[in-house]
């Protein structure tokens, strides 16, 4: 997701109504969907909770985001290892057979 030059580029950004100014290498659309998205799981998480403040939902957020990045790598993990399981088998299914 590097931009095309790999020179730093700001990027405007808006999370809870607040603008940052966000120097990046990254693609600056790639930037503003990050920015969506972390936006929107704090906003999710005003929405479910009644009594939270803005920080805490940031915090809150946070945490919910680190939660399925971990799932996921988890779950990376493990496919990666029944797919080598799964070609290591079939490597030996064909040296038997040749």
């Amino acid at each position: 997701m590097k931009s095309e030059q790999g020179a730093k580029q700001t990027v405007e950004i808006e999370i809870l109504n607040q603008k940052y100014r966000i120097k990046s290498d990254t693609d600056a659309e790639w930037v503003k969907e990050v920015a969506a998205f972390v936006n929107k799981k704090i906003q999710d998480v005003i929405t479910s909770k009644a009594t939270v403040n803005q920080e805490k939902a940031a915090v809150l957020a946070a945490l919910n985001i680190a939660g399925e990045l971990l799932k996921l790598k988890e779950e990376t993990t493990l496919y990666k290892k029944h797919v080598s399981k799964r070609s290591q088998d079939l490597m030996k299914l064909l040296d038997a057979n040749l």
